[in-house]
């Protein structure tokens, strides 16, 4: 009996749905593959069965109190240097907690600062780069002195933001 249009449409939906999750994960568990997330994002895995119980288990952001409709909502924060966790918090919460480090990537020692390939004669440039509620500034000169003076007189005039 020929399918309609929309039954074809939702069977290949439904097809496409298993092979990419498949393909994806293959067979690892959801706490493979945390694991395997966090690992590649510097977290500290000396005691990771109580810290993925802990994540689990969490149903509402350790700083504001959100309750989590789903899992995609729940973040596992942690210092960035060290990798040791910190909170399990929203995303909300995660974007606006500031780390007070220098950032790994960062070669100029200055802090928001980074050395980039490219654009000028001399082969890189220096970007100044701070994100705050979900926003990015961003601003480029070709000299270490011009954007530390960019990024001075920002932090200066946002100093209730960045205390």
């Amino acid at each position: 009996m020929p399918q309609s249009r929309e039954e074809k449409l939702a069977k290949k939906r439904e097809y496409n749905k298993t092979y990419i999750k498949k393909k994806k994960y293959g067979n690892r568990t959801s706490k493979q593959r945390a694991k395997d997330n966090w690992t590649q994002r510097g977290v500290d895995m000396t005691n990771f069965d109580e810290v993925y119980d802990l994540y689990i288990n969490t149903h509402k952001c350790d700083l504001c109190d959100k309750i989590f409709e789903n899992s995609y909502e729940r973040v596992l924060e942690h210092n960035h240097t060290t990798g040791e966790v910190r909170n399990i918090v929203c995303r909300k919460c995660n974007t606006h907690k500031e780390d007070v480090s220098i950032r790994s990537d960062n070669k100029t020692g200055y802090k928001y600062i980074m050395k980039v390939k490219g654009k000028y004669k001399q082969g890189f440039y220096y970007r100044f780069e701070i994100k705050r509620d979900g926003k990015t500034f961003t601003k480029t000169r070709q000299t270490l002195e011009e954007i530390i003076v960019i990024r001075d007189k920002y932090l200066e005039n946002n100093k209730d933001l960045y205390k």
